[in-house]
């Protein structure tokens, strides 16, 4: 009795949801869903044409993972660091460098020379070794001469260093000169130029190297005051007897340091006047004249470091002058 029961609340359920079913549109769905369905067993196959089965969190398309917005590209095609970058990078040590040398912790191991040979005018954006100079300028408070001996230049950020070379204390033209070590009286100063000298020798000024710079040209300009014609011609009874009142006057109206042999002989001048100027007024011949006097010898160097290239950079460094051990007398930012 209670199995028939069962049975037939069974039955009544099945009955029920198919109506319920039939009643909500489930027949006309199913219609609906089976009309889009190719094939109901492509899915278990690789010819499919109902669509893309994707795993659940699949992306739609490969290219959607890929996520390029934190590489970082290459400066240049090799790999090397572009152009900016090293520029970049050669200011950022010449900062560091110019504040290391500015700053009297970081000076390096200080000379006993500081602060009595220091750096002066210079001109170091010309293209031309030759043209490219430093100063070094000896305080007026030293008590003796400071010889450079052993010294050097050298650029912090190229680090380029090159030797001060000996020079020629009294410099004659056309010789082979004796040299020694540059020695800086006080308040005296030497040009350090880049290129070769003019001269084929470093040397000291006198009161006759202003006859140099009419066959050479010297940079920075070499001081054209030497000896008067009235010092070496003097108006004399001899004289005139010797040379004639033509010479006397012509020799008056030379310029100072002028060698007249670069002029045409002037009419009524004597054979004897004219050998006379060409020894006397001369760069030798003034040497030999006055290179006993006691102001003969001028305070300025001119000290050339032979070199073919440019030792310092045009735009920004950091030259240091170094004395014979290496200890760091003065420095040079710019």
């Amino acid at each position: 009795m209670i199995m028939r029961i069962l049975g037939f609340l069974i039955a009544l359920l099945v009955i029920l949801f198919v109506a319920y079913w039939i009643l909500s549109g489930g027949l006309s769905r199913g219609i609906k869903f089976g009309s889009h369905l190719d094939n109901p067993f492509s899915i278990f196959t690789s010819t499919t044409t109902g669509g893309e089965i994707r795993l659940p969190g699949q992306p739609s398309s490969p290219i959607d993972t890929i996520d390029i917005s934190g590489v970082d590209t290459l400066s240049e095609d090799n790999g090397a660091p572009s152009t900016q970058d090293q520029l970049n990078a050669l200011q950022n040590q010449y900062d560091e460098l110019s504040a290391e040398a500015k700053d009297p912790r970081n000076f390096g191991n200080p000379s006993p020379y500081k602060n009595q040979v220091t750096f002066g005018l210079q001109d170091v954006q010309e293209s031309s070794p030759a043209a490219e100079y430093l100063t070094l300028q000896a305080s007026f408070a030293n008590t003796a001469p400071i010889s450079l001996a052993g010294w050097s230049l050298q650029s912090a950020v190229t680090g380029v260093r090159v030797p001060i070379p000996q020079a020629a204390t009294q410099f004659v033209s056309g010789v082979l000169n004796n040299v020694g070590s540059v020695a800086l009286t006080p308040g005296s100063t030497a040009y350090v130029v880049s290129g070769p000298s003019p001269v084929g020798v470093s040397f000291r000024e006198n009161k006759c190297t202003g006859y140099l710079a009419e066959l050479q040209t010297f940079v920075p300009q070499l001081n054209t005051t030497c000896t008067l014609a009235s010092d070496d011609l003097s108006l004399n009874a001899q004289n005139i007897s010797q040379y004639g009142d033509a010479c006397l006057d012509y020799a008056k109206s030379l310029p100072q340091c002028h060698f007249p042999g670069l002029d045409q002989k002037p009419a009524g001048i004597s054979d004897a006047c004219a050998n006379f100027l060409l020894n006397r007024f001369s760069y030798n011949g003034c040497v030999y004249a006055h290179k006993n006097d006691s102001d003969f010898y001028q305070p300025n160097w001119r000290v050339y470091l032979g070199s073919g290239v440019q030792l310092w950079r045009d735009t920004h460094d950091v030259v240091r002058l170094l004395d014979n051990q290496g200890r760091t007398v003065d420095v040079l930012t710019y």
